[in-house]
Order: structure tokens, then sequence, then C-alpha cells
């Protein structure tokens, strides 16, 4: 095997485990930062191969770099305590984002068109993962998975959370409806396909609900050569998708099989969505995920208001503490939900707007203006736009996991690259 096909092969590899594995942890290593060992290969082919250091993108890197790091640092001078101000935790952080700018510069062809590939990468992994579940967990088979239950309460490994599971899961699979004409000419990719979309469906969720309605018009957007096949196929994952969503009960399936108590605070995605979210007339609802999440929407106005320009990267905690709902000293006796998700938010969009303030906003006006750009093809765009959709309004985990950093910096060189893809 050649150095150049060794190469290729190892970072995408690499890149495969940062962003569908980023929530594996194995004798303390992340396997989200994965992809930065792609940096070894960078040094080689700069000293060995002779390759063309682009001197503007180092540049670029080093100032994003300073300028993160002071920006946050205003925001730790001006808003915090002195318990905050953890400087160096903060740079290291920021040197990663330096560091992904540099790599992804230069290794973004190589991903972009080799994703078919990381995702059979990752359905072969999950396939023998979810076949060892089965085995070793003989009371699974006794839930009802499509109503509250889901393979992650039995095994944490991959994913903490069924959410964090189906940030990944929509993407692949309207990703994959995208690309149905290849591979349906691939038996074992179609097996594994098939296979992941019987999964994500009995692990059914409200994240997984939105995020199919909310992917499928996204990618009837910016998509430029969508075929009737693909409308069609789409509509009926559409069907199905809002068909379960209404034909749950608002009692989980869990909780009239076994002790209630262990599924106390389990609510049906419908009961979540309708019954104690938008409809609920009780604000000390037990529904903690909508209290989160509109807290932390609550959180990202305040912190605008406060500081136009942002708390600076890491701070959201800041702008969290600086908001207390005035209703919330009455129901933190009986649901104390903003125990929860203080750090990340619960989604990026309040995060990164409590965080960069403007910045983060016109940066997200200028993906959306240049959403029907020629740079990616319809599958590209299927899977960037739904991932950062789905981590963005509906339910993220800070932007070193599931990929989201390094789909971001992908987009971003796309959008303003000059290279057009026929």
């Amino acid at each position: 095997m050649s150095y150049l096909a060794l190469r290729n092969y190892t970072i995408i590899f690499l890149f495969t485990l940062s962003i569908f594995f980023s929530h594996v942890v194995i004798y303390s290593f992340q396997f989200r930062f994965f992809y930065l060992f792609s940096i070894f290969f960078l040094f080689f082919d700069f000293i060995a191969k002779k390759s063309i250091i682009n001197k503007k993108i180092i540049l670029l890197s080093i100032i994003t770099l300073i300028l993160i790091v002071i920006h946050s640092h205003i925001g730790l001078i001006k808003y915090a305590n002195l318990e905050y101000n953890n400087f160096f935790i903060t740079f290291i952080k920021s040197l990663f984002i330096s560091l992904s700018m540099i790599l992804i510069y230069y290794y973004k062809d190589l991903i972009l068109k080799n994703i078919t590939s990381c995702i059979n990468i990752f359905l072969t992994i999950f396939f023998f993962y979810w076949i060892y579940i089965l085995i070793s967990n003989d009371y699974f088979y006794n839930f009802n998975l499509i109503n509250c239950s889901n393979l992650f309460r039995f095994d944490k490994l991959v994913f903490k959370e069924l959410s964090h599971f189906h940030l990944l899961s929509v993407p692949i699979i309207l990703y994959s409806i995208i690309d149905f004409n290849e591979i349906r000419q691939k038996k074992i990719t179609m097996f594994l396909i098939l296979l992941f979309f019987i999964f994500s469906f009995l692990n059914f969720s409200l994240t997984f609900f939105i995020g199919i309605i909310g992917g499928s018009v996204i990618i009837s957007i910016v998509s430029k050569n969508l075929t009737k096949k693909i409308i069609i196929f789409l509509l009926i994952i559409n069907f199905v998708n809002i068909g379960i969503f209404f034909s749950q009960k608002d009692t989980c399936a869990a909780k009239r099989l076994i002790d209630p108590n262990t599924y106390k605070y389990v609510l049906s995605p419908k009961e979540k969505l309708l019954t104690t979210g938008i409809f609920s007339v009780d604000s000390a609802t037990v529904n903690y995920s909508f209290k989160v999440y509109i807290n932390s929407f609550q959180v990202a106005i305040n912190s605008f208001k406060n500081s136009i320009v942002g708390y600076g990267f890491d701070n959201y905690k800041l702008a969290f503490d600086a908001y207390i709902p005035k209703s919330y000293d009455k129901e933190k006796k009986t649901y104390p939900y903003r125990d929860l998700n203080s750090s990340d938010a619960s989604n990026n969009f309040s995060k990164l707007t409590s965080e960069f303030g403007i910045f983060f906003l016109i940066i997200c006006i200028i993906v959306i203006l240049k959403s029907r750009t020629k740079n990616l093809d319809d599958k590209q765009k299927a899977l960037i736009y739904t991932l950062l959709f789905m981590q963005i309004f509906i339910r993220g985990s800070g932007i070193f996991n599931n990929g989201f950093l390094i789909i971001s910096i992908i987009l971003m060189y796309s959008l303003f690259s000059k290279k057009k893809i026929n």
C-alpha cells in the first residue's frame, strides 16, 4: 500500500471516530479528538513531501486563536468572579479550534469525497455494537422501544443519551435517501442502512421526530437536483414519522410494564412536545427538557441584551448564572431544572449566541444566504446542513461533540471556496 493510500485511509478513519463516536471515552481518552492525530501526516507532508504551506491559513488560524482567547478573557474579567477563570482550559480548547482550521483546510476535499465511506465505517461498527447489546441484555426484549425506552438506557458506551444518537441518525438517514441510487447497488451497505432505519424508528424520540421533519424541509430548500423518487421517499419517511408520533399514548409503555418509579420522569415524545410542552397549562411542568430548552433561549436573549458581542468562548455558564427566571425560586423546590445543561445550554444556538453574540448571528445569516451553493452536491448538503440544524436548534452538546466543529469548518471553507462541483 502506498503512503498516500495509507494516509488517506487513516485520516478518514480518524475523522469518522471523532464525528460519529465523539461520546466514547476509553481510559480517559476522548474519541472526539482523534482527528487531531492527522496533524502528524500534515507535518510529514510538509517536511518530507515538501507540500506547499498555505501561509494565509496558518495566519488566519493564529489570528482566530488570539481573538477567541482575548474575547473569552475579556468576558471573564468583565462578568465573572475568579472562580470562573480557567485561562489554561480556554486556551487549550481555542488551540484545538485553531488546529482544526488548519487540518480541515488540507483534508476537507478528502473528507467530502469520502462521506459515504465514513458512514459505512460507522454503520459497520454500530451493527456489531448493537448485536453485542442484544445478546448481553436479556431483559432488553421486554420493553416497547418505540415508546420511551431505548437501547441507550442499557448501555452508554457509544451514546450517553438517545438524543445524542439521533443527532447523527437523522443526517445519516436523509443522506442515504439522497444517495439511494448508489446505495441500492451495494447489498451489504443496503442491508446495514435498512437495519439502521429500523433501529432508529424503534428507538423513537422527539429529537428524531423534529429532526426528520426539519431536515426534510432543509433538504428541499438547499438541494438543486431532487428527483421525484427522492421526494417520494422523503414524503414516505415523514408520513411514517408523523404516524408513529401521533399514535403514541401519553403514558410510556415502559411505565405500564414495570415499576412506574423506574420511569417516573420519562415522557413519550408526544407528551413531551404537546401535553407538557407547548400546550402545558402548568408552569411548573415535570417536562425538564422543555423547561431547559426554553430557559436556554431566555438566557441567550438576556445575554444578547447585556452584551451584543457575547460573553466569550466557553463562557455560557456566565450568561446562565446572570439570568434566573423570577418563577424559579418557587419551582426549584420541586423541579430544579436549572441544575441541568448549565454549561452546554442543551442547544448550540443558545450557547453560541450567548458566547459570541452578533458574530454568531452574522455567520448564521451568511450560511443561510449561501446555502444553495454549487460547491457542495446534494448528498453533502443533506448531511452537513441537517447535522448542523439538529445541533444548533434541536439538541446540542457543545461544539466538540457529534462533529459540530469539524462540519462547521468544512462548510465555511466550502462556501467560500472558488472550486465548483459539477
